[in-house]
């Protein structure tokens, strides 16, 4: 009922344990400052090295469609001097 009035001493120590718990959680909260900025220093790293990694598989995509591509324009260049109506009469002959 009646609340106990604390003494100086008992102030002073109670003091005492609060400013010792505040170095270690300090130290603390560094650290997890410090842990998060080199996740996020690594995550970035590795985003960039999958960015560079598509754009290159993108580049060499491209070149090998582009070689498609052109080489099949070169067997259609090939194939233009060719009449298609006389190969059609050449095999209508050949097979009856």
């Amino acid at each position: 009922m009646w609340k106990k009035i604390k003494s100086a001493q008992e102030r002073k120590n109670t003091f005492r344990i609060k400013k010792e718990l505040w170095i270690p959680v300090f130290v603390l909260m560094i650290g997890l400052v410090v842990l998060v900025n080199i996740g996020i220093r690594a995550d970035s790293s590795q985003r960039d090295l999958i960015r560079s990694r598509a754009e290159l598989n993108a580049v060499t995509y491209a070149d090998h469609m582009k070689a498609d591509i052109v080489r099949g324009i070169d067997i259609t260049n090939l194939a233009k001097p060719l009449d298609i109506e006389k190969m059609k009469n050449t095999i209508k002959d050949i097979f009856p």
